[in-house]
């Protein structure tokens, strides 16, 4: 008993002596204890208060910080897209002590959050780490040893919480210092906004504070973190800002990492697709192919640009007008992103290439997307379809082209000649008001003026079609579906024997009309610039103007989406309502619909021959001029292709008490001859409607489309009283008058002008 006895020594927490204690706890604290077990018990001298506070155990106080403080570091923290080479590299940006005031000013509550939750660990540590030191030295002093440890969970709690915020810390970098960075930029774009875009490798982004030592490697992962796991889509879109930037030629594996990677929201995600479109590397298009099945329509929309772009993209688009005129082409998007085509993913930085070579679609993508055209739920998933589709028609497509219009060669003073003709065109038509130099100046002579110009497309199945049309030396006042954009044609003065000192089409701006081109935008219209062609040089004047469908969507039958809209009971609007009973392919551009396209205006091109009635006989003679009819841009040439032909088939119609009485078909000379005899022509006795017809067909017109025009007309031809030459153009006439451009090729073109003449 003895011997057991002499084992029994102090509690340890507060020194009782536990020596004949016959239960296993303290009676003064409770603390369990084992008389076999030395370790139990404080075997050598009693401890005083210090000693009692040198050896107490791991607080719960301390544990809660390092919670709070892991947390804080968490918050700013995202897990690492990149780590095999760089550990804790904002410390040295945060530790530098002699730019602190820099620092503070850059530092924002990200910022302050984690530098807090970082000093929070460094004074964690250094009191768990030297509470247990002085415990060990303390319980050296005794001669017991060691107590048993009571706290070992909140220990491996500790140590579990400090690993979590070093691999934070070590690892999370990229994501904490991109954020910084980005929210500098976001700080100073207001300023940024006002000052011209900068040339590819400005340096744009002086003003952000880099951490020391970073590595442009260093710097695109920072980047490159935040635009994958920003908190926004302003932010993310500002990460890649400073990534096209700077690092352009790998923002595509940026965008190509973040398409692999699942997102709810649908607004970044296309513009993901659409900078994909730009950046992305042309062997990862597949990836822009999956999304084009998405539930949202607008995703389905960025992702069919995006895969037309990585085909080689819209010709005549802001990317080709980058590689002909070196221009900066800018996203429409906040903050709004630069690219140059030396920003394409697959070059060397700072080379000089080109844009992507156009590859065809594959039959199954380019159904695909002639599905999405067809079916689209919105405007403008059909039109980025559409837009994709432009250079890739269905194998053995056809597509015809008819064209027909009226040029009014008489002065257009005559009012009831022209408040006649612009009474009759529809409300639904958009006027075309916008000056071309904004000049006030009276006009002292008259242009000819082309009515009713009208376009019909046939086609055998759904395709989109890219088509310009211009008037030389002209300019439209109204048009029908809304166009893309202008398309505009700068000359010389000496094209025309004259000096170009201004635009020639200017004295044709119209008044009290509603300007267009606000709504006007051509290529892709979430890129600037959007106008494509509007740039002259010194010595050009503008000398034509037209318009562009970039993206018509032709059908040969009407789609559900297509709506027309209605035209009214008016009597003056019925021949719109004849022209859509033509056999043709129904078309839809912007989100308008119709069966034609319909555009007119002047145009400053006069013939040099003027007829009249002497006597009741038609005569031929030269055309009187102004004196200064070059100062106001008229033009002094024949329009006429008279290379192989100096006359052209006309035919005369005399109308009396609102009935053709007499038609008459005969040659009219189109240039001035020396001596020019009185004109005689044979009496059709079918009348002259049905002679017009005739004329109309021999020329291709189908009799579908010649019955259209002859009911745009018969009021003006056949039923005002008065005599009228109605002289027939030639194709390569038409051609010159209105140059016109369409791609895909159109198997068959037929484009028909009549030169109304009103004698009296």
């Amino acid at each position: 008993m003895q011997g057991g006895s002499e084992n029994v020594g102090l509690c340890w927490d507060c020194n009782y002596s536990l020596r004949g204690i016959e239960s296993r706890r303290c009676p003064e604290c409770g603390r369990a204890f084992d008389p076999a077990d030395p370790r139990s018990m404080n075997m050598g001298q009693p401890r005083g208060p210090i000693g009692r506070w040198a050896v107490r155990p791991v607080s719960w106080v301390l544990v809660a910080a390092a919670v709070v403080a892991t947390g804080l570091i968490l918050l700013v923290t995202r897990p690492p897209v990149w780590w095999r080479e760089a550990w804790f590299i904002d410390l040295a940006y945060f530790g530098r002590w002699r730019d602190r005031k820099l620092l503070w000013a850059a530092m924002g509550e990200r910022e302050v959050v984690y530098v807090l939750g970082v000093l929070m660990w460094v004074l964690i540590m250094g009191g768990w780490w030297l509470g247990a030191g002085v415990r060990w030295v303390a319980l050296l002093r005794f001669r017991g040893g060691v107590a048993p440890l009571r706290t070992r969970r909140r220990h491996v709690l500790l140590l579990t919480l400090m690993t979590i915020s070093v691999l934070a810390v070590g690892l999370g970098w990229p994501y904490r210092m991109g954020k910084l960075f980005v929210r500098q930029a976001m700080a100073a774009a207001p300023a940024m906004a006002t000052t011209t875009a900068p040339k590819p490798g400005a340096r744009r982004f002086a003003h952000i504070i880099w951490a020391p030592g970073m590595t442009p490697p260093a710097v695109k992962r920072a980047l490159w973190a935040v635009a994958l796991q920003g908190g926004s889509q302003r932010e993310r879109l500002f990460a890649l800002q400073m990534l096209a930037e700077r690092f352009g030629d790998d923002v595509g594996w940026t965008l190509k990492d973040a398409l692999c990677r699942s997102s709810s929201d649908a607004a970044m995600r296309v513009w993901e697709l659409r900078l994909f479109g730009l950046y992305g590397p042309p062997e990862a298009k597949e990836l822009a192919e999956k999304y084009m099945d998405d539930a949202d329509a607008d995703v389905r929309a960025a992702a069919a640009d995006a895969v037309g772009m990585l085909h080689g993209g819209l010709e005549d688009s802001q990317l080709a007008m980058a590689l002909t005129w070196s221009a900066l082409v800018t996203t429409r998007s906040d903050p709004p992103i630069h690219w140059s085509y030396r920003s394409r993913h697959g070059r060397s930085p700072g080379t000089w290439f080109e844009l992507i070579p156009r590859s065809k679609l594959s039959e199954p993508l380019r159904q695909r997307l002639s599905k999405m055209m067809v079916n689209g739920e919105t405007t403008d998933e059909r039109e980025a379809a559409a837009r994709s589709l432009v250079d890739d028609p269905p194998p053995g497509y056809r597509l015809r082209l008819a064209e027909w219009g009226v040029w009014q060669s008489r002065r257009v003073d005559d009012e009831e000649l022209l408040s006649g003709q612009l009474d009759e065109i529809p409300p639904l038509a958009h006027a075309v008001g916008d000056s071309v130099a904004g000049l006030t100046a009276a006009r002292s002579a008259a242009p000819t003026i082309v009515w009713k110009p009208v376009i019909h497309l046939s086609t055998d199945a759904p395709m989109a079609v890219d088509l310009r049309v211009r008037l030389l030396r002209g300019r439209p006042w109204y048009v029908y579906p809304m166009p893309d954009d202008f398309d505009l044609q700068f000359r010389t003065g000496s094209d025309y024997g004259r000096t170009a000192t201004r635009p020639v089409v200017q004295r044709l701006d119209p008044t009290g009309l509603k300007p267009l081109d606000p709504q006007m935008r051509e290529g892709y219209p979430w890129l600037t610039p959007g106008h494509l062609n509007g740039k002259a040089s010194i010595g050009y004047g503008l000398a034509e103007v037209g318009f562009r469908w970039q993206s018509l969507i032709v059908s040969p039958t009407k789609l559900g989406w297509m709506h027309e809209v209605a035209v009214g009971d008016d009597a003056r609007f019925h021949w719109w309502k004849h022209l859509r009973e033509v056999d043709s392919a129904w078309v839809s551009n912007r989100g308008e619909s119709e069966r034609f396209l319909y555009y007119d205006g002047p145009t400053m091109i006069t013939s040099p021959v003027a007829y009249s009635l002497v006597g009741g006989q038609l005569v031929a003679g030269a055309a009187p001029r102004p004196a200064d009819a070059e100062a106001k841009g008229f033009n002094s040439r024949p329009v006429w292709a008279v290379g192989y032909k100096a006359t052209r088939d006309a035919l005369l119609i005399r109308v009396k008490n609102g009935a053709a009485a007499l038609a008459e078909r005969m040659d009219v000379p189109v240039v001035i001859q020396p001596d020019m005899p009185g004109l005689h022509g044979r009496k059709l006795p079918g009348g002259a409607e049905a002679a017009l017809t005739v004329m109309l067909r021999e020329r291709g017109l189908t009799p579908s489309e010649a019955a259209g025009m002859i009911a745009a007309w018969r009021k003006a031809f056949f039923e005002k009283e008065g005599t009228r030459l109605l002289i027939m153009m030639t194709q390569s006439d038409y051609d010159t008058m209105c140059p016109l451009a369409v791609r895909p090729t159109p198997t068959e073109v037929t484009r028909v002008g009549v030169i109304w003449v009103e004698l009296q």
